[in-house]
């Protein structure tokens, strides 16, 4: 229940006024303002990972609802998952961040409504997205090919935008066969042009070694990990933690360089 908007998970369409505070030392395009930076672990699927993400500090975590997705959460386990992170949490429990694969819009408010999801992520294939139907705020998932057109991608960018205010990020995942967990290194030239001009959630082969690399370069609003903190397709406690500081670290250390070169205002 509750009154639901982008702005209550992550960038919100302001048209008052142009503020930054995204990592990236350029603003991003007029009317946007940014949370704090953000680390999702992604993929859990049992109540005692519920007890690890909030131990290591992460804001948000994933539950796959994708059909035939090899990290798929049963509905009644998500429910679980999600109740005990905010009865051990603190004030600002960690976000529930459903991730959806061309599903409809009825099905994802469903069990968006039955799990309590903050937020959905929705990856598109072969059916398109009725925006203007979901009912939480929304990350749309892009995978940019290798050779793809920069100006062609954020035109798609701001044309998911433009249909749906829910639309609260965008997720940038690396090109791969397999849908999430692919372990596959993301495009991170056209990951920071982006990022530029949009807020991004950075994804895609990233792990608790290459991730402060990673935010250098890119400039990400936050980070989503899978498969990159697993130990033989399971879950790792260690690589959790480690992950999640060094994305803190690195994410800080890019806010205080934008904040640094920033014009007062």
């Amino acid at each position: 229940g509750g009154v639901w908007s982008a702005g209550s998970f992550g960038w919100r369409i302001d048209h008052a006024r142009t503020r930054s505070r995204c990592c990236h030392q350029d603003a991003p395009r007029p009317g946007m303002t940014s949370p704090h930076p953000s680390v999702k672990i992604c993929s859990l699927r049992h109540v005692v990972h519920a007890d690890w993400v909030v131990a290591a500090g992460a804001d948000q975590f994933g539950l796959i609802f994708a059909p035939h997705a090899r990290r798929l959460v049963a509905v009644d386990d998500a429910r679980l998952i999600v109740a005990r992170a905010r009865s051990i949490a603190g004030p600002v429990p960690p976000k529930a961040v459903g991730v959806f694969l061309d599903q409809s819009a009825s099905e994802i408010n469903q069990i968006a409504e039955s799990v309590d999801l903050d937020a959905i992520q929705i990856l598109t294939h072969a059916r398109p997205v009725a925006w203007e139907e979901i009912e939480r705020p929304a990350i749309p998932v892009f995978r940019p090919a290798p050779d793809a057109d920069l100006d062609q991608l954020l035109r798609e960018i701001a044309s998911t935008f433009g249909r749906n205010a829910r639309v609260s990020s965008i997720l940038l995942d690396a090109f791969a066969p397999t849908i999430g967990g692919a372990g596959v290194l993301g495009n991170w030239t056209i990951a920071a042009q982006v990022a530029k001009r949009y807020p991004v959630i950075l994804a895609g082969g990233l792990n608790p070694t290459n991730v402060t690399e990673a935010i250098a370069a890119v400039h990400p609003s936050g980070v989503d990990v899978s498969s990159g903190v697993e130990t033989d397709n399971l879950k790792d406690r260690t690589k959790i933690d480690t992950f999640v500081k060094n994305a803190r670290q690195a994410l800080a250390e890019c806010d205080e360089t934008a904040s640094s070169v920033r014009p007062a205002v």
